[in-house]
């Protein structure tokens, strides 16, 4: 079945299809061995989006123009990537 999905994504149409059946029916050991490396990818790319939206804000937070600024508050409204990094991963 997998197989049959990734030619059909290749084709640019949908991989699973109704005549797939349910894909709650597959085998939890399936992704039992993905999982880690998922999460792992996860936190990877979490943390690097939160460095380089704190770049993007330190660059905004050093401009005078009112437009900039504005940008500034509407993408950081409560502060949350301006938060040690213990408190941003809380909540």
């Amino acid at each position: 079945m997998a197989r049959d999905a990734r030619k059909r994504t290749k084709s640019g149409k949908w991989g699973l299809t109704e005549d797939d059946g349910n894909i709650d029916r597959l085998p939890v050991s399936d992704f039992e061995d993905k999982l880690p490396k998922i999460r792992d990818r996860l936190k990877e790319t979490s943390v690097k989006f939160k460095e380089e939206v704190n770049a993007l804000l330190g660059v905004l937070s050093s401009y005078q123009d009112e437009d900039l600024r504005s940008l500034l508050t509407r993408l950081d409204y409560n502060e949350f990537y301006r938060q040690p990094e213990t408190a941003a991963g809380k909540g």
